[in-house]
């Protein structure tokens, strides 16, 4: 169980100067906030965004709120090559070329697809595709950044939707059978699976005579908050809206709470799973997470591992 309380504030949250961070889907909602706190506590932040336009509006207010330095890298997190092309210039950017360290990375990036089954240019289930595997795929080719500085986290983002799908659609998740928001939720299962498994690989290094790694991997929701994205889901809460939501539950400040929590509380243990603690942890105080039967297996885990390096063809050991 994670050792955090209901008293956890942002005032818990160290000094971030000389430390750097890369968070995916800076450009707004719930990255954006988590990149602007981070900021403003002297981290240097890395911005990975699709839109250039949105990402230079974005930066402009990241920049003014402190000390940190702010460099934007493009990418669509749904397509490997570009991830891979984010990774290789994400090393030689700021503060990470300079010492060729990287200290957080917070896999925020993400998407839900109404209705049909959609895919990306190599054919994989796009919301699949974007959440999970753009993570998994960011997160290797950053290991030889993270993996052995001491204190370095990896931020992996699931949602209460997680607990909407009984497992993963085995033997192919990417079957065209999954759409909607079953394929939505698959997907954030996914994340909370995988960033147990690797947070237990990071483990399994750091107590091996052959490993050094210091990373660990802590997984976080932000509950329901009110950002655009709101009117993006199917049903009640697509329907009413930013809006309507906003009087009901967080906004994305909160909602970046256990973001930003899981990236810099050092009493967190790894493999945590963090969010909201009130009524249906829609909102709320920072605490532990539910989690589904399915993500608590450890096998399935592993299987997701092998199934997605197989899937990328990119071989993650870490």
């Amino acid at each position: 169980m994670p050792n955090v309380d209901e008293a956890w504030s942002r005032d818990r949250i160290p000094d971030q100067t000389g430390r750097t961070a890369v968070i995916t889907g800076a450009n707004s909602g719930i990255g954006l906030a988590a990149a602007t706190e981070l900021a403003r506590r002297g981290a240097d932040v890395i911005m990975v965004c699709r839109n250039a336009g949105r990402a230079a509006e974005a930066r402009r207010i990241i920049d003014a709120a402190g000390p940190g330095a702010v460099d934007v890298v493009l990418a669509d997190m749904s397509e490997p090559d570009g991830v891979e092309r984010a990774a290789d210039e994400i090393a030689g950017v700021g503060a990470v070329g300079r010492t060729g360290r990287l200290d957080l990375l917070i896999n925020n990036a993400g998407l839900i697809v109404p209705g049909g089954h959609a895919e990306n240019s190599v054919g994989w289930e796009l919301n699949f595709a974007t959440n999970c595997v753009g993570g998994f795929l960011v997160a290797r080719h950053l290991l030889p950044l993270y993996r052995d500085v001491e204190g370095a986290r990896v931020v992996e983002v699931s949602s209460l939707a997680h607990g909407h799908v009984r497992d993963l659609r085995w033997p192919d998740p990417n079957s065209p059978e999954v759409h909607g928001y079953a394929a939505y939720g698959q997907s954030k299962l996914a994340c909370l699976m995988f960033g147990r498994e690797l947070d237990r690989r990071l483990a399994a290094a750091a107590s091996s005579p052959y490993g050094a790694a210091r990373a660990r991997c802590v997984i976080a929701h932000p509950g329901i908050a009110a950002t655009a994205f709101m009117g993006r889901l199917p049903g009640i809460l697509g329907r009413i809206g930013e809006p309507a939501v906003r009087r009901l539950f967080a906004d994305a400040e909160e909602g970046a709470d256990p973001l930003l929590a899981a990236a810099t509380d050092a009493t967190i243990p790894g493999g945590s799973f963090i969010g909201p603690t009130g009524l249906f942890e829609a909102t709320g105080a920072v605490g532990p997470a539910k989690s589904s039967k399915a993500s608590l297996d450890a096998g399935t885990r592993a299987r997701l591992w092998s199934y997605t390096e197989d899937l990328t063809g990119v071989d993650f050991v870490v």
